[in-house]
C-alpha cells in the first residue's frame, strides 16, 4: 500500500479521535447545560446524524489506510464505523421517539429515554477509547 494512502489513513484517524473527543468533552456538555430541553433536542437531532456520518466516514478512511500495516487496527476501525451506523440508523430514531414522548409528559418514556441517553454516552465513550487505543497502537509501532 502506498505511503500516501497510509498517510491519509493516519490523518483520518486523527480527525476521528479529534471529533470524538471534541463532541464528548465540549459539544454535548455545553448543549446539555446551555439550552432549554426543546431547543437542545432540536439541535441534537440536526447534529447527531451528521456526527455519526462523520464517525463512519473517518473510521472507514482510516481503516483503508491501516489495513495492510495493522489488520487488528483495521478491525477496530471497522467496529467503530459499524457501531456508529447502528447508532445513527437504529438507536438515534428510538431515542428521538422516547425524547418526544418524554417532552410530552410520558413518565414511562422518561425512564426509557434516560436509559437510551446513557447507552449513547457509554457507546460514544467506548468508541473514543477504542479510537485512542488504535492511535496509540499505531504510534507505538512507528
Amino acid at each position: 500500500m502506498s505511503s500516501a494512502v497510509a498517510a491519509i489513513g493516519l490523518v483520518s484517524l486523527a480527525c476521528l479521535v479529534g471529533g470524538l473527543v471534541f463532541a464528548s468533552l465540549i459539544v454535548m456538555p455545553v448543549l446539555g447545560t446551555t439550552l432549554e430541553p426543546q431547543a437542545s433536542a432540536a439541535l441534537l437531532r440536526r447534529l447527531f446524524p451528521r456526527f455519526y456520518l462523520y464517525v463512519i466516514l473517518t473510521s472507514a478512511v482510516a481503516m483503508i489506510g491501516v489495513t495492510l500495516s495493522d489488520p487488528y487496527a483495521a478491525y477496530g476501525l471497522l467496529t467503530i464505523a459499524a457501531v456508529a451506523a447502528w447508532m445513527r440508523q437504529i438507536l438515534m430514531p428510538i431515542t428521538n421517539r422516547l425524547g418526544n414522548a418524554d417532552l410530552a409528559g410520558d413518565a414511562r418514556a422518561k425512564q426509557r429515554f434516560a436509559a437510551a441517553q446513557r447507552m449513547t454516552i457509554i457507546v460514544n465513550l467506548c468508541q473514543t477509547l477504542g479510537a485512542l487505543a488504535i492511535m496509540a497502537r499505531i504510534a507505538l509501532r512507528v
